[in-house]
């Protein structure tokens, strides 16, 4: 119940703390991270007084980066836990409580899951609060009608039988009606060779292209994919079952689960007949199957979904009137008669390291393991030449995890290609290749706003992501509220946005776009990818071979991706000079992983250097290609686990010590 005062001591847990006064940032967020730079995984409490001059109602608005408590006076009237942790959205949460005459304390306790901690935290009346509520419901209205999409009516006519097509409806035809009206939407077919149709002859996919009128005379564009079957087969009728792998980590006894599964096979079985029926993923997987031959042969990224968003990608060009002629074509990377350096085996004395490097590497990461319980592979490589590459825990070597955002620069290094072919800039608007954004004005997005977080978009995944042909319409609807160029907001929608360009201007899907103008050509396979954002799956050497491509400015093997001009464009870099209220660095992708020493040394200012590149990934997974002393590190793993932290930065200082 005591106030706290600046400069006094504190003690909680053996620790002496003093309370700070910590300033708003730019985007009036309390930075957590800037103020306890290395306290990860970590608690803080933040404090304030409001004086009120009688009793009355108050409003607050909270975002906060993880979880949280908030307590206004003795009560407690705010709390969120989530085992995932989230990201600041502003006014996220909106509370209410009642002021006393004279000073009120507000305790807020903020969780940090690592990476991004802080708060914003806002204070109305009664009065005060009522446009921001209007606006608010306003804005719950449109992301109601963005989150729409149209369907059968029918809850089976995702599968249906030649003779006649079933009726679209929207999901949530209330949404629909409150924001944008009620008009009717007008639905034309096309047959999987994209031809338009009055009705299904053939079994085999078709596409029901949907337009729809808002009352503000906008075209809202959405696709929906049915398939139609064969007419003698009755599916219903079918037993089908199904054996599945075994769920690793489920805590199921494995045994008793291998042995028992013909007595769920049957369950299963009916379980997926019935997807197939009333879902478009089901619609997808029977579409594919539908188009298979025996002497067609795929590729092994080449899955129902990667096929369906190719299909879809042609279709979005017919539509908008865009033919192979209107654009150049895509090419491969080139060929060079001067190899790169590749990722290869080598002495200590060609990787420029000390003798013991390995040994003292494989001893902090067997340590690692043993402390958080998470296994994971890990590569580490100088000059291209692999110092340690190896397993730790229950993982195989070439084991692929979820890197989550590490998926960012994926799709920034994708784009490169783009760059350095000339088919789209850096600063290119979005509306120069997307008919529903403008190409000019403040409005007007560029691509360097989708890749730096700087459109004022939020949220990963949303609307469909990158299996939805028109997520660009989506987004555009919500171009006036949004503050391009004014803030640093970290999203992922952007980079599907970015995905939606690439596509209209590579003619392909941007899951194979990503296959055949990056991973192919650095030999990586077998990773599948479904967003932009968070998706890619991915072992340390696949992220290692992404690190040495950054290393040689563009090239690696005998395979040229980019200039070393793109390569450096790429990178990060003050995003001030193009946006005056962003005081952040940040590249197309990529950002700097710098880990400051201790304020107190002399030696300099962070672990290894300045010139640390890569990204960040919330499943704990490392991707660093360091450019003053040609090194990468890359790990792989499921998630951080405890003390991600403090072996993130023993195994930089692990590694700046081995160095020669």
């Amino acid at each position: 119940s005591a106030t706290f005062t600046m400069g006094q001591k504190i003690t909680w847990a053996g620790r002496e703390i003093t309370p700070q006064v910590q300033q708003l940032n730019t985007r009036g967020i309390v930075d957590l991270q800037a103020l306890y730079p290395e306290d990860q995984f970590s608690v803080a409490y933040a404090y304030c007084e409001i004086q009120s001059d009688q009793e009355q109602p108050v409003h607050f608005f909270l975002g906060h980066d993880d979880c949280a408590k908030m307590w206004l006076n003795d009560s407690l009237i705010h709390r969120v836990w989530s085992p995932d942790g989230m990201g600041i959205i502003s006014r996220q949460f909106h509370l209410t409580g009642k002021l006393k005459p004279g000073p009120n304390r507000i305790l807020l306790k903020v969780e940090n899951w690592g990476y991004d901690w802080g708060f914003q935290l806002e204070a109305f009346n009664s009065e005060a609060v009522k446009p921001i509520l209007q606006a608010m419901a306003e804005d719950e209205a449109l992301a109601k009608f963005q989150g729409c999409h149209p369907q059968p009516k029918g809850e089976w006519d995702y599968m249906i039988a030649p003779g006649a097509f079933p009726e679209i409806v929207w999901n949530n035809p209330q949404a629909v009606a409150a924001h944008a009206g009620d008009a009717p939407m007008t639905v034309q077919w096309f047959n999987a060779t994209l031809d338009s149709v009055d009705g299904p002859i053939e079994p085999g996919r078709y596409i029901a292209y949907v337009t729809f009128p808002t009352r503000d005379g906008k075209t809202i564009r959405r696709q929906v994919t049915v398939f139609c079957r064969n007419a003698q087969w009755l599916p219903w009728y079918e037993a089908n079952k199904v054996y599945p792998d075994y769920f690793a980590n489920s805590g199921f006894d494995r045994t008793a689960f291998e042995a028992h599964k013909p007595h769920t096979a049957a369950i299963l079985g009916g379980i997926l007949s019935q997807k197939f029926a009333q879902t478009e993923a089901g619609a997808l997987v029977n579409c594919y199957w539908q188009e298979l031959t025996a002497d067609k042969t795929l590729e092994l990224f080449e899955t129902p979904d990667v096929i369906s968003n190719d299909i879809q990608v042609k279709l979005k060009q017919k539509i908008l009137n865009i033919s192979p002629e209107d654009l150049p074509a895509m090419p491969l990377p080139k060929i060079t008669k001067k190899p790169a350096r590749i990722l290869h085996s080598g002495t200590t004395d060609a990787a420029e390291v000390k003798k013991d490097a390995a040994a003292k590497l494989r001893q902090l990461c067997q340590e690692w393991y043993e402390e958080s319980g998470e296994p994971f592979n890990i590569m580490i490589a100088r000059h291209g030449v692999i110092v340690l590459h190896e397993a730790f825990g229950p993982c195989e070597i070439d084991q692929k995890f979820s890197v989550a955002s590490i998926t960012k620069a994926v799709a920034g290094l994708t784009f490169a290609r783009f760059v350095d072919t000339g088919l789209i800039d850096i600063d290119s608007p979005v509306g120069q290749f997307l008919p529903d954004f403008p190409v000019e004005g403040e409005k007007a997005m560029t691509m360097r706003h989708l890749f730096t977080h700087t459109t004022g978009l939020d949220g990963h995944g949303m609307w469909g992501g990158i299996h939805n042909a028109w997520l660009d319409n989506v987004v555009a609807l919500s171009l006036e509220n949004l503050p391009i160029g004014k803030i640093h907001q970290y999203n992922g929608m952007g980079y599907d946005l970015a995905g939606k360009v690439m596509e209209i201007v590579g003619g392909k899907s941007i899951q194979r776009l990503v296959q055949e103008q990056l991973w192919l050509p650095l030999g990586i396979d077998g990773s599948s990818l479904t967003d932009l954002g968070y998706s890619a799956m991915l072992n340390s050497e696949d992220i290692a071979k992404m690190g040495q491509l950054i290393l040689n400015q563009g090239s690696y093997g005998n395979r040229v991706l980019f200039s070393p001009e793109t390569c450096r464009r790429i990178l990060p870099t003050d995003l001030s000079q193009f946006y005056p209220e962003v005081d952040v660095e940040w590249g197309i992708g990529l950002a700097y992983r710098r880990k400051e020493k201790d304020p107190n040394s002399n030696a300099a200012p962070y672990v290894l250097t300045g010139n640390l590149v890569g990204h960040g990934s919330a499943s704990g997974c490392i991707f660093l290609a360091d450019l003053e002393h040609d090194l990468v590190i890359s790990q792989a793993r499921r998630t951080g686990g405890i003390k991600h932290d403090v072996y993130y930065r023993k195994l930089l200082e692990t590694v700046e010590d081995i160095l020669k």
